[in-house]
């Protein structure tokens, strides 16, 4: 699956909050299009974590997950 959206970045406290602006591809998604909520990047135990309800609408049936992101410059 392959969309193009352009995000804002807010920071906020300790998280990057990512708010959805427009879509780059015309891929309508109502769950962007009502909240705005992309998710949040955060670092937890030293790594990064991203969580988003986008794609907990859209591939999880609603269900909670967050993303470790895979840092390859890390040792």
């Amino acid at each position: 699956l392959y969309q193009k959206f352009l995000l804002k970045v807010v920071e906020n406290n300790n998280s990057l909050d990512l708010q959805y602006q427009e879509s780059l591809d015309g891929t309508n998604s109502w769950a962007l299009a009502k909240t705005h909520d992309f998710g949040k990047l955060y670092l937890k135990d030293g790594k990064y974590m991203w969580e988003s309800p986008f794609l907990d609408i859209s591939y999880t049936n609603n269900q909670k997950v967050t993303y470790l992101l895979n840092n390859k410059n890390s040792r």
